[in-house]
């Protein structure tokens, strides 16, 4: 099986009909990037540490479809397997224990802002489903901001500028409410800093890092977001880094529920030999030994993170290197030299898969060149041993990666890269909107023979325009595009109407301000238009009246004031009206 191009512009291209489809059936699209961990991830949560991150051109897609119904829903997640070269679904639940209580906190947040619109929420993932690009901050970083721009706590325009949006207030909230979700589902275990690498729009490798507090609020404005490139640019030779860098996955499945047993077990474990060095180790009497401090609760996994902190920022004093002197090969050596002492590192806190000496073997059996070096460490850590980040020198490597993959199937059948800087290029994007058809922002999906079709329930789809009247939308529908009327798909007369195009643009605009009142200055100029009297007798009873025959409904439309200064107002009602627009 051929590996495409693993970026979002080749999956797009390959998979279009999957992107099309989702694409027109939502009303909201918002995208994120994952990112890639430059560490052996998940020791230190929560901490003040300075990791360093960057992202891939692989992405998170949100599609968003607004609701009447009081309803929270997420629907099936879409995920590509790199495997199988083909989309999978599952259902949220099984990525994110907590979907109850996040579903809860969304209802709480959009009551707050007294919002009357509820969210069916869709996603689509292009990494494989478990992989260690952060599908759960970054899916839940989406979520977040639907649910703000759904309750107008978030206006889309604040999302073109990238420094305002950061520096603002409403970037504040949507952090802590996406922060606290993001503890739930990671059971208080989360690096945050990594949560906020995922706004950085730049491609290049960053760290964030902050001042220590004893508050419970993480102080994200307080927060400095370095990026490396720009840290050392009077000094440095070249942007690009001269590596190539990958993440190859074994296909050892798991989910976050094992991986947090594994990591419980690890530290039960650790806490009895404190227990064992303060009641074995140290001889009665002695309490101010340099090992007492080990006999201390958490005193040995802490030491163990603070090592894994000194090897981080080991990390950007290379990256630094790199940058300064870059194609110099005894700096290339010394990055490849001390990113494996990730992996001697998380040795001496558990035991290590295989994979990693099994590889380093067949790459220095198939290495062409004596100048070939590898480095590859564990990302993600807890006796799970699924992917490695693999890196070598630049562009010299590609043929022993992959005739080592391939030595390497019959004992991991599903080995797969599924991410490579050489193979598949690097990506900057931050959030970005990729359809909003409430505010005629439209993504390439959307063609120029469809139009746009929306119901009294709020959901907006964009549909080829002959395939309307083949589907079967019930009740009263607006065509503007012709200014006609149908009725369960039958076409409306003045017997039943006196003006359709009147009663067109009258319902279209009180459908779009539904419960508010609507001036008869702004229609446009027409007898019924000037005259109440007029619009009552010939537009509003008439219509009324053959709802109610046909539905048993009450059309709460309403007209009042004075002869020729007059207001319309539509109130919510069981009446199912839809609209054709152009697009």
């Amino acid at each position: 099986m051929k590996r495409i191009q693993m970026n979002t512009w080749s999956i797009r291209k390959n998979f279009a009909e999957v992107y099309s489809e989702f694409f027109s059936r939502n009303d909201l699209v918002l995208s994120w990037c994952f990112s890639l961990p430059w560490w052996p991830g998940w020791y230190g949560h929560r901490s003040q540490f300075a990791f360093v991150t960057s992202k891939i051109p692989l992405k998170c897609y949100l599609w968003v479809k607004f609701r009447k119904d009081s309803l929270i829903v997420f629907k099936d997640v879409t995920s590509y397997n790199v495997s199988k070269n083909d989309f999978e679904t599952y259902p949220f639940k099984e990525v994110n224990k907590e979907a109850g209580s996040l579903m809860e906190a969304i209802r709480e947040f959009l009551d707050w802002k007294s919002c009357k619109k509820w969210i069916e929420f869709e996603i689509l993932s292009e990494t494989t489903r478990w992989h260690s690009f952060g599908f759960s901050w970054t899916a839940l970083a989406l979520i977040s901001t639907a649910t703000f721009m759904t309750s107008s706590a978030l206006k889309s325009n604040l999302l073109s500028d990238y420094r305002t949006f950061v520096n603002s207030w409403e970037f504040k909230e949507i952090f802590e409410f996406w922060l606290s979700q993001e503890l739930k589902a990671r059971y208080s275990n989360s690096v945050w800093q990594t949560l906020i690498s995922t706004l950085t729009n730049s491609k290049n490798p960053h760290y964030l890092i902050s001042e220590n507090t004893e508050e419970n609020w993480i102080p994200v404005l307080k927060t400095d977001y370095i990026d490396l490139v720009g840290k050392y640019e009077d000094t440095l030779i070249s942007d690009s880094i001269p590596l190539d860098y990958m993440m190859i996955f074994t296909w050892i499945p798991t989910d976050s529920q094992k991986v947090e047993s594994y990591k419980k077990a690890d530290e039960n474990r650790l806490k009895e030999l404190s227990g064992f060095i303060r009641d074995e180790v140290i001889p009665a009497g002695l309490e101010n030994t340099y090992i007492s401090k080990f006999a201390k609760k958490d005193s040995i996994n802490s030491q163990f993170i603070d090592n894994i902190s000194i090897l981080s920022a080991l990390t950007i004093q290379c990256f630094k290197n790199l940058f300064e002197k870059w194609m110099n090969q005894s700096t290339i050596e010394e990055f490849i030299d001390h990113i494996n002492s990730y992996r001697f590192a998380v040795a001496l806190i558990e035991k290590q898969s295989d994979f990693a000496e099994d590889f380093i073997h067949e790459f220095k059996k198939n290495a062409w060149n004596k100048d070939e070096k590898i480095w590859i460490v564990p990302i993600y850590t807890g006796k799970v041993w699924w992917w490695y980040l693999v890196v070598t020198k630049q562009w010299l490597s590609t043929n022993t990666i992959s005739n080592s993959i391939d030595s390497l199937r019959n004992r991991y059948p599903d080995i797969a890269i599924e991410y490579s800087s050489n193979l598949d290029w690097e990506c900057e994007d931050w959030i970005k909107i990729e359809q909003y058809i409430s505010e005629s922002i439209y993504s390439p999906y959307v063609q120029k023979d469809k139009v746009i079709l929306k119901d009294s329930d709020w959901e907006v789809k964009t549909i080829q325009y002959k395939s309307i009247f083949e589907n079967d939308i019930d009740w009263l529908l607006l065509d503007t595009i012709t200014n006609k009327m149908f009725f369960n798909w039958k076409k409306l007369t003045s017997k039943e109407v006196h003006s359709q195009s009147v009663t067109v643009e009258v319902l279209n605009l009180l459908c779009e301000n539904l419960g508010n009142e609507i001036s008869n200055k702004i229609l446009s100029s027409s007898s019924y238009s000037k005259s109440k009297n007029e619009m009552i007798s010939k537009i509003i009873v008439p219509l009324i009246r053959f709802i109610k025959e046909s539905t048993w409904e009450d059309l709460q439309l309403v007209c009042k004031w004075n002869m020729t200064d007059f207001f319309l107002r539509l109130n919510p009602s069981n009446v199912k009206i839809s609209v054709i627009k152009k697009i």
